[in-house]
Parts: structure tokens; sequence; C-alpha cells
């Protein structure tokens, strides 16, 4: 039997993504839905995960936690990576920048919450056998140019970026990463120069 991971910190998604599954997958097992991306590891243990039994364990994952904005989607990914378990996406941020930060840190796939839970299963099913499950063709242009424009960022500048996209201040990036908005500044010139846009505006739409 599959196993499943719901995370994501608003918990009428996570019921509805669990009830989808329950109704239509009856091959799958819920192991536990989480809103607090903190409680991992004690979950993890508390179901005997970290003993590795991690066969056929799977993961669906919000980029954006509002109650725990510290915590980003892709360092639950890296942190599920470190355990086996493999992990799709799920997110409302759906343009070719996140998905190739979600590329970066091998998840296995990435489905916009603009579609529904019939689609989380379709991306599972086609992992399981082996693939990846990305996106619809009408992306592949704004992955590849997201992918082109990024590639010679550093892990801090693209973080800045990640910040940037969800609309942060520089005093509000600079909290967040723990540095001084003077580097914030920097990092932002740089990225500026490495990826040829002009304004915060030009970041924002880079798709």
């Amino acid at each position: 039997m599959k196993k499943l991971i719901i995370i994501d910190d608003h918990i009428a998604l996570c019921n509805g993504i669990k009830l989808w599954f329950e109704q239509n997958a009856p091959d799958w097992q819920i192991l536990f839905t989480l809103s607090d991306p903190t409680e991992l590891e004690q979950k993890l243990s508390a179901g005997g995960l970290q003993n590795g039994n991690l066969q056929d364990v799977y993961a669906t994952v919000d980029i954006a936690f509002d109650k725990n904005p510290e915590i980003d989607g892709y360092d639950i990914i890296n942190k599920l990576n470190s355990f086996g378990i493999k992990s799709v996406v799920y997110s409302m941020y759906y343009s070719g920048s996140f998905i190739s930060r979600a590329v970066e840190c091998k998840a296995k796939g990435f489905v916009s919450k603009n579609f529904d839970e019939s689609e989380l299963f379709t991306a599972f099913k086609q992992i399981d056998a082996g693939e990846e499950f990305y996106l619809p063709k009408e992306l592949s242009d704004s992955l590849s140019k997201a992918l082109s424009k990024t590639s010679s960022l550093s892990k801090k500048e693209k973080d800045v970026l990640f910040l940037i996209q969800k609309d942060l201040e520089n005093f509000e990036i600079a909290s967040r990463l723990g540095i001084s908005i003077r580097t914030v500044e920097n990092h932002i010139s740089r990225i500026y120069d490495k990826t040829g846009y002009k304004t915060r505006i030009d970041l924002k739409r880079l798709t």
C-alpha cells in the first residue's frame, strides 16, 4: 500500500486532499496531515519512519507557510529527501521560477492548486512509475526561461528572489533571512546584473 503525508498550513485543504484519496484511492494510506512543518521529524518518529520504514512513502508539500513564514516548502522537501521520501509540490505559486527551485531541490513533481486533487493522484502515479510530473506543455517555455535566467544565482540570491516574488519588502527579507538590509540590497543588485532585469516588478514577473 502506498503511503501519503500531506503538508500544508491550510487545514481545510489538508482535509480535502485526505478525503479525496480516501474516497478515490483505496490503495493509498494517509499517514498524517501536517499544518505545522516544524513538527515533521516528530511525526516521522512517531510513525516509526525514521528507522528506515520508508518504502512507498510520498508527500505533498506547499511552498509558502503563512503561519511559519521562516520556513518554506523547499526546506521541507530537502528534509524529506534526507529520509528518502518522494515529494510533490502543491502550490498556488505556479510559474517557471518556482518550479525551477523545486527541480533543484529534487522534488519529483509540481502541481498547481488551480487543479484539483485528482491531478495530485496523477502525479503520484507517474512518479510511482519512475517518472517525474512537473508541468503542462504550455509552461515548458516558461520553465526554460526561468532556468536560464536564474541558473547563475547563488543559493542566497535565489532565497532573496523567492521572497521578492512573495511580495516581501527589503526589511522583511532581511528579517526572514537574518541578514542586514544592506546585504539584501547587495543581493538584489547582483540579481539584476545576472538576470538582466532592471526593476522589482520584472523580478516578480520572472516566470
